[in-house]
């Protein structure tokens, strides 16, 4: 059993930022997980995948940043909470599809998590996927704490069904690699 399955609420565990961020994922009842690999985003899908037959999750690793996030709209357009993960780079790849998501919106919750890599320590180069949140409209939410990854995340598909439209959950490398204490809320029922 992985701590990210805990079903009592209020429970205190020391979390990495990206099972942080799983955790909000699961408890906001996500079912659809795509992701195209790269640090420091990697771990998100991974554990989830880990729970995958116990959530009843479907979690995909893309051929592509592009292609996961058309995975994760396919999730969304079938009436199923998404989420699609990558680093930084990644959303250039993406743009492209991310600029239509935008215009038409979503229908089922749907976040973008980007982890960014700030100083290139796994990248090749540095970047910003800030600024797309801006020029396409859509909602972008930074957590300054483990709990606030945590809360957020869940946060985010509450707000996603809201709008009508993707949010965007930005971490960076000492977010997403950096542990903290993190209470857990309600997990959603699965039974």
């Amino acid at each position: 059993m992985s701590i990210l399955t805990e079903k009592q609420k209020g429970i205190r565990h020391l979390l990495m930022g990206n099972e942080a961020i799983a955790r909000g994922a699961l408890e906001a009842g996500v079912k659809v997980i795509a992701a195209y690999p790269g640090t420091p985003s990697s771990e998100i899908p991974k554990v989830l995948g880990e729970v995958a037959e116990e959530q009843g999750l479907y979690v995909e690793w893309s051929v592509n940043e592009k292609v996961s996030l058309e995975v994760a709209a396919a999730g969304s357009y079938s009436g199923l909470r998404s989420m699609c993960t990558m680093k930084q780079v990644g959303v250039n790849v993406a743009s492209d599809y991310l600029l239509h998501m935008a215009q038409y919106g979503t229908r089922a919750g749907m976040v973008l998590v980007a982890c960014e890599d700030p100083g290139a320590l796994s990248s090749t180069n540095e970047g910003d996927s800030r600024p797309y949140s801006k020029m396409m409209e859509f909602p972008l939410i930074e957590p300054g704490n483990i709990q606030e990854a945590k809360d957020m995340a869940k946060w985010a598909f509450e707000l996603s069904e809201e709008i009508g439209n993707l949010v965007m959950l930005r971490s960076v490398t000492r977010m997403s690699h950096a542990s903290g204490n993190v209470i857990f809320g309600d997990l959603v029922n699965t039974d």
